[in-house]
């Protein structure tokens, strides 16, 4: 999502957020509600799961009575040993292995119910990688469009929940992304044969060092339309869903108060054209957050008109950009990323603009 701390980050880093957990700073409140978008959506519905346990009784041993039998009168007194039953059990064996969180792309893509995919690719930054989203790194279990995490509930366990019981998720997303990544990306979705694709980028093209470098709307657009536009060229019968910048002024609010969070962002040079001197209330200041989402604004308003432009694309009707998250959605790692609740957030506010929600 924003601009991320380098490989070779300093040793205060990890310090950091040791510290952050050991004060227990993580929470996971219900989730709100999203609001009322701007535009047009073309796709709506819900969907829901809910995992199920099954118990077995522990087995039950019957020892039946032994049974005597009398020699004839003419044998000889018999020789009874009867050697004490041996029972052993052995203990139960149960290996869990780690969840998979990325799945390869198949060689021959499964057979699903007709209507729903075989494949589905996530691509973009952070955000759906779910960076940050319970420690320090990437977590795409916890990812809102192709995570396994039932706690999520992401694009993919609904599609699954619908039929789609051979479906192939597969995250093709990079940390640190800018929209010039995007066609690098859409390659690897052509090639695992993905019918579904997801997209989620634009954050670090607005959160730079300084105003400056953000990337112009104009070559934001050209990027996203151009590896879109491939896309539904090598796979014309695929769907897209474009997803919304999230609202980086909004981000900075919710944590601007709070001496952890300031204190990260300045280590880890996050998104400082927005974060840099977060409490500061001078014009500059203000002008400066003000350009940075206004710039975000600009994305969102070229991303609904090139998806409008595509056969096969979905928006989000802002859903996200308009979304009002709180910081129980917000990573306690680096107070800028969707945390685990904001994953399951962010799923849920776009699955009814899936074109599957239906």
């Amino acid at each position: 999502m924003s601009r991320h701390r380098p490989a070779g980050a300093p040793a205060a880093v990890a310090v950091v957020i040791s510290a952050v957990i050991a004060v227990g700073l993580i929470a996971s409140p219900a989730l709100g509600a999203p609001p009322e978008g701007k535009g047009g959506g073309n796709g709506n519905g819900k969907g829901n799961g809910k995992p199920t346990a099954t118990s077995t009784p522990p087995p039950s041993t019957t020892t039946p009575p032994p049974t005597t039998t009398s020699p004839p009168p003419s044998s000889p007194p018999p020789t009874e040993t009867t050697p004490p039953p041996t029972e052993t059990t052995p203990p139960p064996t149960e290996t869990t292995p780690p969840p998979t969180e990325t799945s390869p792309p198949p060689t021959t893509p499964g057979t699903d119910p007709a209507g729903l995919p075989s494949v589905i690719v996530g691509v973009g930054d952070s955000i759906t990688v779910a960076y940050d989203a319970v420690g320090s790194g990437a977590y795409p279990q916890y990812s809102w469009s192709t995570g396994s995490s039932s706690s999520v509930q992401s694009h993919a366990t609904r599609l699954r929940a619908a039929g789609a019981s051979d479906l192939v998720a597969v995250n093709a997303a990079v940390v640190g992304a800018t929209a010039s990544g995007l066609a690098a990306q859409v390659n690897q979705a052509i090639a695992a044969e993905a019918d579904y694709l997801t997209v989620q980028i634009g954050a670090n093209d607005a959160c730079t060092d300084t105003v400056g470098a953000m990337t112009p709307t104009s070559a934001y657009a050209a990027s996203i339309s151009g590896a879109l536009a491939a896309f539904a060229d090598a796979r014309p019968d695929a769907e897209i869903l474009l997803t919304t910048v999230p609202n980086l002024k909004r981000m900075w609010a919710l944590s601007k108060d709070n001496g952890w969070a300031r204190f990260i962002w300045a280590i880890g040079d996050v998104c400082q054209s927005m974060l840099q001197n977060p409490t500061s209330t001078t014009t500059a200041s203000e002008e400066r957050r003000d350009a940075v989402q206004a710039r975000v604004d600009e994305y969102n308003d070229q991303l609904a008109s090139i998806c409008a432009a595509l056969e096969r694309c979905s928006f989000d009707d802002y859903a996200v950009a308009d979304f009002q998250f709180s910081s129980s959605h917000i990573s306690t790692y680096d107070y800028f990323h969707p945390s685990v609740s904001g994953q399951t957030t962010l799923a849920a506010i776009t699955w009814p603009y899936s074109p599957y929600a239906g």
